[in-house]
């Protein structure tokens, strides 16, 4: 640590600018307004929104609420459990002389996986009715 805290304020401004970028921008009050409250709704704050919605349209994909990416993130969940289940009876099946391998059963959970993920990135986006119904 250098001798005095001037120093040390100086050096890590330094650092921290190669770091982090700062942007800036200006919005009109109705434009921060509207911003603001879809932050809300999706449970983010207002940079983070502006963020996440950027990276959505850029990549041309559905931007999910926090409630819907929690649910996604459940039902992904889920799906391992079941596939570690199958994996089990698949094993189980295969003792007694091949029925189906475990890797033809991984790869179609791999595939309901992908088709959840997918489905859940291009569905339309939720009214606030529907997505108030989903946080219930």
């Amino acid at each position: 640590m250098p001798a005095n805290s001037t120093e040390y304020n100086r050096q890590y401004w330094q650092r921290y600018k190669q770091r982090r970028r700062r942007v800036y921008g200006t919005l009109t009050p109705k434009q921060y307004q509207t911003l603001e409250s879809r932050a809300k709704v999706a449970g983010r704050g207002v940079f983070q929104q502006l963020w996440q919605e950027s990276q959505a349209y850029q990549q041309q994909r559905y931007l999910p609420s926090t409630t819907v990416e929690r649910l996604h993130q459940e039902l992904i969940n889920q799906l391992r459990r079941i596939g570690n289940n199958v994996n089990q009876i698949a094993k189980h099946t295969n003792s007694f002389r091949r029925m189906v391998t475990q890797r033809q059963v991984f790869e179609q959970l791999q595939n309901l996986e992908n088709l959840l993920k997918d489905f859940t990135y291009q569905m339309p986006r939720l009214s606030k009715s529907n997505a108030d119904q989903l946080k219930k």
